[in-house]
């Protein structure tokens, strides 16, 4: 192959992988909450285009400190999912039946918020691996075009 196609093409991957970047993700709706004069909190829903994937990225922000969490969608909602504790004063005789069966249930959705959890980085994380692998490979094909 002629080396300055090869390295024309490799150049033409590097650029269109550069542009392809800023693109990855969609800003979605942007909320703001202020719970008093020193706390803040900013919550902004964006999509990986790459993935499909829906994302909260949370913005806690006090006098002392910025705080930010990234979480899948998915994941807040099975936050939401939790049930109530019971509590004796509900009149129930089999309270202690209850709160096991609420242990479970807690314990069941935590291992699903750790599984889905792990899925989703995974999937973001494998994405920007091909994305890096890519552009490493067609910039290695140019730099090396150049020195042939």
């Amino acid at each position: 192959m002629n080396k300055v196609l090869l390295r024309r093409i490799s150049l033409a991957i590097c650029v269109l992988l550069l542009v392809a970047l800023p693109f990855r993700w969609e800003k979605g709706p942007q909320q703001t909450i202020s719970k008093n004069k020193s706390t803040k909190c900013t919550v902004i829903y964006k999509t990986d285009r790459w993935t499909g994937d829906q994302w909260v990225k949370i913005y806690k922000i006090s006098r002392s400190n910025i705080n930010v969490n990234f979480i899948p969608v998915a994941l807040e909602n099975l936050n939401r999912s939790i049930p109530e504790k019971p509590w004796p004063g509900w009149g129930s005789q089999n309270y202690d039946k209850q709160l096991k069966k609420w242990e479970v249930k807690v314990a069941l959705i935590n291992a699903q918020k750790a599984s889905l959890r792990k899925e989703y980085n995974d999937r973001r994380n494998t994405a920007s691996a091909v994305w890096a692998g890519l552009f490493l490979v067609s910039t290695l094909l140019v730099w090396l075009n150049d020195e042939w």
